[in-house]
């Protein structure tokens, strides 16, 4: 795994990848998730926080609509390249995914937090190490 600098948006960081051989990462379980914060870490200093675009889409099912009986906070999203097995790794922040909660919301793409402290403090609170849509 590699994490690589700048600010790009959902479709760049894929096209970089697949430049390099690779593909955006899945997160298998929470050994993987720390190993990439802590990559990520050293590129993005001195900044406090960022995020790495990984490799998790929104279901064609549940495009459109929050969570739902059908598409639940553990079965919304998939890892893109098949690699990992069950859900381990997927973490996501608080009350997500939430499709935006109404606001214009195709959020169907996942942004994992990093930060040098355990949370980042903004509008709502984002732990380091969980899994935001973007």
């Amino acid at each position: 795994m590699k994490v690589f600098p700048g600010t790009l948006d959902q479709y760049s960081p894929e096209a970089q990848c697949v430049s390099q051989g690779a593909v955006l990462s899945v997160l298998q379980n929470a050994a993987e998730i720390n190993y990439v914060v802590s990559l990520a870490l050293t590129v993005i200093s001195p900044q406090v926080s960022g995020g790495v675009w990984i490799g998790a889409k929104r279901r064609a099912e549940c495009i459109g609509s929050g969570e739902t009986a059908t598409c639940t906070k553990t079965n919304t999203f998939y890892w893109t390249d098949n690699s990992a097995t069950g859900i381990d790794g997927m973490i996501f922040q608080l009350n997500e995914p939430n499709n935006g909660n109404n606001l214009n919301g195709n959020q169907n793409c996942a942004l994992l937090t990093v930060a040098h402290t355990p949370a980042i403090r903004a509008v709502s609170v984002y732990w380091s190490g969980q899994m935001d849509v973007c």
